[in-house]
């Protein structure tokens, strides 16, 4: 029966961080006899024969009936999960950060200009096919969408021609596929609480007991490791519970999310790869660090990212602002990024212990002069607390003289927009395709140090 679990685990953690395996649940009432099928199945209510006999077979997720099920005006993590096994997106993103067609049977273009035919072999719950309003409909939708707004911010327009959907781009990506791993809905359903999709699972209901229903017409319908996932609703106070008594089988977790609940008790914990980026912003007028980029190279060359990586993030050490499962993570760009010899990095940079205080000086136009850098972090998030502490420590392991600024929220973004640091942690979630425009380009939502104007000018 573990090894039973194990497979559905597997199946599910498509977004999962955190999961666990148990084999029981309560509150669910076992009839004295196997009900007839429900004969008032509708697009979003499957019909249901509960089987009950061996509560061992029952795999429960966490449900919030009010939130809704539409993928793109539902805010709840726990039901977004939910959705990615309701719908299915043009496109889907692998492990690798590579993209493969889902619903889309063939495609071309030429990084401005893009065509996609749509496959005609797919059917939404109800039955009906799939079609190329569909596809563009829900590219407009994710266009005009809080969650996905972001990064159609290119696209120029969206169109039907030919019988396939036609997008253009007012500027280059020849990866924008790996952009279109949106969920498909029906024309016209943007607004309701739960639209049809095409995926694998179907909301269902019977007698008060709420489930996702393996859909009959998903062409992998016989490779789904699990019939039925029943849903249960509890409170952020109440989950913990549930989960570590195996009430609910698998949940997620972001360590630096401020109020995430701590889960425990007999658990399976699962990493995945993703596009979240953990750096170091530089202040592009900062006095010490914006007149070398050898100093910049310097900085970056003193931090032991496994550490970081490994003990306070639960990351992965990269040199490069890019997943290193990638393949635009070139190992031999990667290794060149930093200083081998830190101690002949500093004599090339004029920087060193001139006066024997213990902390570095640098020479400036034949003069030497002490410098303090200006390390600023939001404190309301003890992981990057904790790993703001030990990037100072290891920079101060050198001797440079650290001042670590421990600020609000509110602060440490005034301090970015004032530009009253140096140096600041943070983090940003990229898009897909690894794209850093809106960390190094004039204007973008998380320019704060050096634009790209400026590096091309040092």
């Amino acid at each position: 029966m573990r090894r039973y679990r194990n497979v559905i685990c597997t199946f599910i953690l498509i977004l999962a961080l955190l999961s666990g395996c148990g084999g029981r649940v309560k509150d669910i009432p076992i009839p004295s006899s196997t009900p007839e099928p429900s004969p008032k199945a509708t697009p979003l209510q499957a019909e249901f024969r509960p089987d009950m006999s061996r509560v061992d077979n029952v795999f429960t997720l966490n449900y919030k009936a009010q939130a809704g099920l539409n993928p793109y005006s539902c805010t709840d993590k726990d039901n977004l999960l939910l959705c990615q096994l309701i719908f299915e997106p043009l496109f889907q993103v692998k492990s690798d950060f590579s993209y493969e067609p889902v619903l889309v049977e063939s495609y071309s273009g030429d990084g401005i200009n893009f065509e996609f035919k749509i496959r005609s072999d797919i059917t939404f719950h109800d039955g009906s096919p799939i079609s190329v309003w569909d596809a563009m409909y829900s590219v407009i939708t994710a266009r005009d969408s809080k969650r996905y707004q972001g990064r159609f911010k290119s696209i120029r327009d969206v169109w039907v021609e030919g019988g396939n959907l036609r997008i253009s781009l007012s500027q280059a990506n020849t990866d924008f596929p790996l952009l279109l791993d949106i969920p498909v809905i029906r024309d016209g359903a943007a607004y309701t609480d739960y639209p049809a999709g095409t995926g694998p699972y179907l909301l269902g209901e019977y007698e008060g007991t709420i489930f996702l229903e393996a859909f009959k017409g998903h062409r992998d319908y016989d490779r789904l490791p699990i019939n039925r996932i029943y849903l249960k609703e509890h409170s952020v106070e109440e989950l913990v519970t549930a989960y570590e008594e195996a009430f609910i089988d698998l949940v997620t977790a972001d360590p630096f999310e401020a109020g995430e609940p701590d889960f425990g008790g007999n658990s399976e914990l699962r990493k995945l790869d993703t596009t979240v980026l953990h750096y170091l912003g530089v202040n592009g007028k900062s006095e010490f660090l914006s007149s070398d980029p050898k100093r910049r190279r310097l900085i970056a060359s003193m931090l032991n990212r496994s550490e970081l990586a490994g003990k306070y993030i639960g990351g992965i050490e990269a040199l490069l602002p890019v997943n290193p499962a990638s393949a635009y993570y070139f190992k031999d760009i990667a290794s060149g990024s930093v200083y081998k010899d830190i101690p002949a990095a500093l004599i090339d940079s004029l920087t060193e212990d001139y006066d024997g205080d213990g902390k570095l000086e640098y020479v400036d136009s034949g003069e030497v002069k002490d410098f303090s850098l200006s390390l600023v972090v939001c404190n309301e998030d003890p992981a990057k607390l904790l790993t703001a502490r030990a990037i100072a420590k290891q920079l101060e392991s050198y001797g440079i003289d650290v001042r670590l600024r421990e600020l609000t929220r509110n602060k440490f973004f005034d301090a970015l927009y004032l530009g009253d640091y140096d140096l600041y942690y943070a983090e940003i979630r990229l898009k897909a395709d690894f794209d850093l425009s809106e960390l190094l380009s004039y204007g973008g939502t998380a320019s704060y140090g050096l634009t790209d104007g400026e590096i091309g000018g040092k």
